[in-house]
C-alpha cells in the first residue's frame, strides 16, 4: 500500500464514501448486538463516537456502551453534543456499563474498540473468557503513532477481525506494521452538519482567530501563540479565541502573559454546543497547527477542521498526518509545515 497513492483522492465527498464503505464492513458481520468500548463516554471529546453510535443504531443494531472510566460530573448531552442529543442517546444506547463484571460478552456479535490500546485489552479478554464476538479496532491518533503503543501491535492483533483507522495515513502505518490490508478499512470521524449553521456574524472592528481542541502538545497551541504575537504587530485589532482544555492550559496562559499578548487572548475552556457554534459564527479564521511530538504522537484529522469548514470558516492547518487528506492547499484551506511560526504568519 503506497501512501502517495492513498493521497491521490482528497475530496470530502470521497471521505464520506469511505466512511460508508467501512460501515458496510461492520454490516457484513451480520451483527445484531454491538458493544462500544471507550476509555470515557460520554465526554466532551467523544462526539465522533457518539455519531458512530447514532449511525449504527439507525441501521437497526442494538447498541451498548462500556465506559472504562465513569464520569465524576454529570454530562448534559444536549449541551455538549447538540439539540435533542439526550433523547437520541436514550433511544440508541440500551445499556451503559462501567463495571466489567456487569458485562456478558457472549451477548455481542461485534465489539468496537475506540483505540488501539483498548483493542489490546479486548483481545486478551476474548482469549480469557472465550467469547466469539468479532473485534474491530478504531485507530484515532496517539494509539497508532506513539512509540509507547505500537511496538507489539502485530503480535497483539494476530487474531483481529478488522481495523478502522480514521485516515489513509494511519491505514498506511498499519500496513507497514504488517497488518493484513484486507482487514483495514478507513472510517473517518463524521460530524453532524445539521448542527452547524452557515450564518456568519462579524464582531465589530475585530479580527477573530480561533483555535479549537485539546490543549496538548500535538495540537501545536504554543505555535499558535507565537504566530499570534507576530500577527498583532501588524493587526492590533486581532483577537485569539482558544476553545478547549487540557494539561497545557496553565503553561499556555503563562506563555501568553510572558509574550505580552494575554489581553488579546481569551481561554474559553470547554464550551456548550451553542456557545461553540457561536464562536465559529464569529470567527474569521480557524487555525490548527498540529505537530508531531517527540514520542511520534500525531492526530488523525482534526474534527474541528471539519466543523469550521461546515460553517464556511477559512482554515489553516499543517502538513500533518490525515489533515492533508482533508485539506487541498489553496482550494478548501491552507497547509503549512509543522512547527513553523514563519509560515503560519505568512499565510
Amino acid at each position: 500500500m503506497n501512501y502517495l497513492h492513498l493521497l491521490q483522492s482528497n475530496s470530502i465527498k470521497k471521505y464520506f464514501l469511505l466512511c460508508v464503505i467501512g460501515f458496510f464492513f461492520v454490516q457484513s458481520c451480520v451483527a445484531h448486538s454491538i458493544l462500544f468500548v471507550c476509555d470515557k463516554f460520554p465526554w466532551y471529546t467523544k462526539k465522533a463516537t457518539f455519531n458512530q453510535i447514532i449511525s449504527l443504531c439507525g441501521k437497526g443494531y442494538k447498541i451498548d456502551v462500556w465506559s472504562q472510566e465513569k464520569n465524576v460530573n454529570k454530562i448534559d448531552l444536549d449541551v455538549i453534543y447538540g439539540p435533542s442529543s439526550r433523547n437520541v442517546f436514550s433511544r440508541t444506547v440500551s445499556n451503559t456499563f462501567y463495571d466489567i463484571d456487569a458485562i456478558d460478552f457472549k451477548n455481542y456479535d461485534v465489539i468496537i474498540c475506540q483505540y488501539g490500546f483498548i483493542g489490546k485489552e479486548l483481545f486478551a479478554l476474548r482469549r480469557e473468557k472465550k467469547f466469539n464476538a468479532k473485534i474491530l479496532v478504531c485507530f484515532r491518533g496517539n494509539d497508532i503513532t506513539s512509540i509507547k503503543h505500537t511496538p507489539n501491535y502485530k503480535e497483539d492483533f494476530q487474531d483481529a477481525d478488522g481495523f478502522l483507522p480514521v485516515c489513509k495515513y494511519f491505514a498506511y502505518l498499519l500496513s507497514i506494521l504488517g497488518f493484513p490490508e484486507e482487514k483495514i478499512w478507513v472510517v473517518p470521524s463524521a460530524i453532524n452538519i445539521e448542527h452547524f449553521s452557515k450564518n456568519k456574524r462579524k464582531i465589530k472592528e475585530k479580527i477573530i482567530i480561533t483555535f479549537l481542541g485539546r490543549l496538548i502538545r500535538k495540537k501545536g497551541v504554543i505555535v499558535c501563540l507565537k504566530a499570534f504575537k507576530e500577527v498583532l504587530e501588524k493587526y492590533s485589532n486581532a483577537q485569539l479565541f482558544i476553545v478547549g482544555d487540557g494539561v497545557q492550559k496553565d503553561s499556555l496562559k503563562k506563555k501568553a502573559k510572558k509574550f505580552g499578548i494575554n489581553k488579546q487572548i481569551i481561554f474559553f475552556g470547554w464550551l456548550n454546543y451553542q456557545d461553540y457554534v457561536n464562536i465559529l459564527i464569529w470567527s474569521d479564521l480557524v487555525v490548527m497547527p498540529s505537530l508531531t511530538t517527540s514520542t511520534g504522537s500525531q492526530e488523525g484529522i482534526a474534527n474541528a477542521l471539519k466543523e469550521a469548514m461546515a460553517m464556511k470558516v477559512p482554515v489553516v492547518t499543517t502538513f500533518h498526518a490525515g489533515n492533508r487528506e482533508l485539506i487541498k492547499h489553496g482550494k478548501n484551506g491552507m497547509l503549512v509545515p509543522e512547527n513553523s511560526v514563519y509560515n503560519l504568519v505568512k499565510v
